[in-house]
């Protein structure tokens, strides 16, 4: 088996070309906390504000529980938000300002529902 990457030694999906998400691209524009589920639509992105999010939609745009959709979703906190356990992210925790905060989605997580894993939780 030979595996083919034209962009360089990283997967395709980096640069929007899985066949899944066709326009999913790299940056966006900063995202608000939300009371609520957040809808992250790019790989790394900016996230203000200091409500609770309660839960992530995955990149592609698929929503709780489940998707096909996998990988790491990377945030830089402008503000020191928070997140539960609520919906679909594992374990509650705080955003530190300026420190990076990986989110990894497994979509075959407990009991077959998809949940976010947080790097840090405080």
């Amino acid at each position: 088996m030979v595996l083919e990457l034209t962009y360089g030694n990283v997967p395709l999906e980096w640069y929007g070309k899985n066949s899944n998400s066709p326009d999913l691209k790299l940056w966006g524009p900063d995202v608000a906390s939300v009371a609520g589920v957040i809808t992250l639509p790019y790989r790394y992105q900016r996230v203000t504000g200091a409500l609770a999010i309660t839960g992530i939609n995955a990149p592609d745009g698929t929503t709780l529980p489940g998707g096909t959709w996998s990988g790491k979703i990377t945030v830089f906190p402008v503000a020191a938000f928070t997140w539960t356990a609520a919906t679909n992210i594992v374990v509650a925790g705080t955003a530190v300002i300026g420190k990076m905060l990986d989110f990894l989605y497994n979509p075959l997580g407990a009991a077959g529902v998809g949940k976010w894993y947080p790097s840090y939780i405080a």
